[in-house]
């Protein structure tokens, strides 16, 4: 079913969710994945692709009632899902990265029978804290990367998330200056240095009595990712659990291909992956597991041909 608002769908006591920007290939993967190993009812919200997503998973739509499809503007990650939690009216979400395929069942049931415990606002992996680095383009040891749920795939629940939101808290992923964080404005312009290649290695380690600590580390600079202000406001203020699996072990019963999206969005993103160098084995994955043929390439003609949707 194609729906205009989320809100007009019936409340199920658990929904997967997954977004979707023109990249129907992998979503497509991502989705019967879903299907297969969840048994739960998914909506897809495509954001304005150019590829043919909409019609393609429309088509898909109209044969299995499993899957109700839902267009919105193109905006930043957090701020979609701030709006997914804030009109939806499940009890909990699964959330699904578009790139990411599940492998397993049991995952799926012992995070869904986790988070239904009262007290318990989520279940998954727990991401960080660490250290950023190289590979981000910033000095070592300056930029911590703090915990937050693994969000390209986590079950959370709707009232926790709702009551975070409503409290000001957002998914949407935002920088930290902290040193001199008394003086906000101070501590802004000092932040910028690490984006700055001829001054980023200055340290100013003079600073690191001011800096607020975050458990165990100082750091410069901190990167609340997707999430992670939630994450730490149920956690911390509202003395609520997330039920952790540890990432290394749920990472062997899923494939991430990591960033596809935010790749197809900014070529210059370093830490992601390009869906050119990946699409041959999905779609070949797609033919060899589910019966889907996608000729051509992901240059936006393709349609998918004899797509059946698992038991």
């Amino acid at each position: 079913m194609i729906v205009r608002s989320i809100s007009e769908l019936l409340p199920a006591p658990c929904r997967a969710v997954i977004v979707n920007v023109s990249t129907k290939e992998v979503s497509t993967l991502a989705l019967l994945s879903t299907l297969r190993y969840s048994q739960l009812p998914v909506l897809l919200v495509d954001l304005e692709s150019s590829d043919g997503s909409l019609a393609h998973f429309a088509r898909m739509a109209e044969t299995e009632p499993r899957i109700d499809l839902c267009s919105a503007s193109l905006r930043k990650h957090g701020v979609v899902l701030d709006r997914i939690f804030r009109e939806c009216r499940d009890a909990s979400l699964l959330l699904v990265d578009s790139d990411l395929e599940i492998h397993d069942a049991g995952i799926v049931k012992r995070m869904l029978d986790a988070v239904a415990v009262p007290g318990v606002f989520g279940a998954g992996a727990i991401h960080g804290p660490s250290w950023l680095g190289k590979a981000h383009g910033l000095p070592e040891r300056v930029a911590l990367y703090r915990e937050r749920m693994w969000i390209p795939f986590t079950v959370l629940k709707v009232a926790s998330i709702q009551d975070a939101l409503k409290n000001g808290y957002s998914f949407i992923n935002r920088w930290v200056p902290n040193e001199v964080p008394g003086l906000p404005w101070l501590a802004k312009q000092l932040s910028r240095r690490f984006f700055v290649p001829v001054v980023k290695h200055i340290r100013a380690d003079f600073l690191g009595g001011t800096r607020n600590s975050y458990g165990d580390f100082r750091p410069n600079l901190v990167c609340c990712d997707t999430g992670a202000d939630i994450f730490c406001y149920l956690r911390d203020n509202c003395k609520e659990q997330f039920v952790d699996f540890g990432i290394g072990q749920v990472e062997t019963l899923v494939h991430h291909y990591h960033g596809i999206t935010r790749r197809r969005l900014n070529r210059r993103d370093r830490n992601a992956t390009d869906l050119d160098e990946i699409l041959a084995q999905v779609v070949d994955r797609l033919h060899q597991e589910y019966g889907v043929v996608f000729p051509g390439s992901a240059s936006g003609s393709t349609s998918a041909q004899n797509v059946r949707v698992p038991e």
